[in-house]
């Protein structure tokens, strides 16, 4: 529509705004009309240029802004995931530090904490990339469903349910909590042997 409402003026626009610089009292074109003709093509060619330019360079800058707080963001995760593998290393090659990670309704034995504890780093390990954006989440509940294969991790899981009931609903995290839980249902309901076609993945659905 802007398009064709530019065409318009660039051809009428002269006779529009200007005519009566174009004609004469007899109604006869004037020998300076061309050039006028042509000066306000060329002006208003110009502004539409500019216009555009103008368009052009503040999309630019609002994509740079925007990739800039992508990646301002992409680190913060990056390291907040990093901080918490140190503490969980620590907590593995500590007792003393590894009872404060002891948040369990049951009284679990060490050796199980630190399976739980390796199980989390596990997990954060596909974690980490979906919430950066370099893994599907079709991609992540593949990942998730060989993880639920191990009776430590499914343990793990179950356990440690409650202390994820405070994540934010449209997180990252909570999303890919959910797909896990959905799948853990479903391969605890399954009645075949094939466990790699059960759930389907979330992009399928």
């Amino acid at each position: 529509m802007l398009v064709a409402a530019f065409i318009a003026l660039l051809i009428w626009g002269p006779w529009l705004i200007d005519h009566d610089r174009l004609y004469d009292k007899n109604g006869t074109l004037t020998s300076s009309a061309g050039a006028v003709v042509t000066g306000f093509r060329t002006t208003l060619a110009a502004l539409a240029a500019g216009t555009v330019a103008a368009i052009g360079v503040r999309y630019t800058h609002r994509t740079l802004q925007h990739t800039k707080e992508s990646q301002a963001t992409d680190r913060y995760i990056e390291l907040v995931h990093r901080a918490d593998d140190k503490i969980l290393d620590k907590a593995l090659a500590d007792p003393a530090l590894l009872e404060v990670l002891d948040a369990y309704d049951e009284d679990i034995p060490e050796a199980k904490r630190r399976q739980f504890v390796f199980a989390e780093m596990r997990y954060r390990s596909y974690l980490l990339p979906l919430e950066l954006g370099v893994m599907s989440p079709a991609e992540f509940h593949g990942k998730v469903r060989v993880l639920l294969r191990s009776r430590i991790f499914r343990e793990y899981w179950h356990e440690t349910r409650f202390q994820r009931m405070s994540l934010l609903y449209e997180s990252v995290e909570a999303g890919a909590n959910r797909i896990t839980d959905e799948l853990a249902r479903q391969l605890n309901e399954a009645d075949v042997d094939e466990w790699w076609v059960i759930g389907e993945p979330p992009s399928q659905r």
